[in-house]
């Protein structure tokens, strides 16, 4: 222990400088993270006609089973969804299968100024909470 406090005397200024960057990753990575929602938040918004639901699933998986009214744009086609994502007047959730895909998808839509969220969990959570699919 004390060789450590003797390593932080000596060199305090090389501490501040991780300190401040490991700071300056947790703010990055909070600005560029898109909202996550949860199942019952997506419902409502559904039933609210708020939400436009892109899911980024390849085809296969998408006509195994999606949530109702998703329309399947695979994460392969990100620059195509573009365009699409910014003609969109409602708010729209970004879908996968377990909400990791579509996370780092969000991150970089938001990145370049499109607002996304996420469902948490993605389909997984969706069938957890026994809501319904539909087949294609």
């Amino acid at each position: 222990m004390l060789d450590f406090l003797d390593f932080l005397s000596r060199n305090w200024d090389l501490f501040f400088i991780l300190l401040f960057l490991v700071s300056l990753l947790f703010i990055l990575e909070r600005k560029y993270s898109a909202a996550l929602l949860t199942a019952q938040q997506l419902v409502r918004m559904i039933n609210n006609n708020e939400s436009s639901v892109i899911d980024i699933r390849d085809a296969k998986e998408y006509s195994n089973g999606h949530i109702i009214s998703a329309v399947n744009y695979p994460a392969k086609t990100t620059s195509h969804m573009e365009d699409t994502i910014r003609a969109q007047s409602k708010k729209v959730v970004l879908v996968c299968q377990t909400g990791i895909m579509s996370k780092s998808m969000g991150k970089k839509f938001k990145i370049i100024g499109i607002d996304v969220s996420i469902l948490n969990g993605g389909v997984a959570e969706w069938i957890n909470n026994s809501y319904p699919l539909q087949r294609k």
